[in-house]
């Protein structure tokens, strides 16, 4: 089964995934996916920010508690893919209007790649809408989602 994975951005903005976010992406059969950034409706998100470590070149950043990001996206699962070092922020997250769950970060002695699923079994003919958000001080940074 074909996987169409499309990327919507408003504006100029623009998100920058990493070839290893988008296999990890395609290993996880979202189709389509709709990520709605942009600088006027998230300017606490800095784009195109040097990753610490690889497989990431450039990641999404913010250090603003409360910041958030939307995926619309079909399918039956989602997660992120992020990078989580020692001044890593928790983030709290929603699916389809749910209460908000935390999720922190872990404690790590130095940058690591995270993969974290954070909904399942959801029909995987609807659309559904994440709702991610920077729950404590520190900086979160945003390699891909799942």
């Amino acid at each position: 089964m074909p996987l169409n994975i499309i990327i919507q951005l408003l504006s100029s903005a623009r998100f920058v995934f990493s070839r290893s976010a988008l296999f990890a992406l395609l290993r996880f059969s979202l189709a389509p996916a709709f990520l709605y950034y942009n600088h006027t409706q998230h300017p606490h998100w800095k784009d195109g920010q040097a990753s610490p470590i690889a497989p990431f070149r450039h990641v999404l950043v913010s250090t603003e508690t409360g910041a958030s990001l939307t995926l619309k996206f079909k399918g039956s699962e989602i997660g992120i893919i992020d990078v989580v070092d020692k001044d890593s922020a928790d983030y709290e997250f929603a699916v389809d209007g749910s209460a908000f769950r935390k999720l922190p970060a872990p404690e790590v002695i130095a940058p690591t790649m995270r993969t974290m699923p954070l909904a399942k079994r959801l029909d995987r003919q609807a659309e559904h809408e994440l709702v991610l958000k920077v729950a404590s001080p520190g900086t979160a940074r945003m390699g891909g989602f799942l």
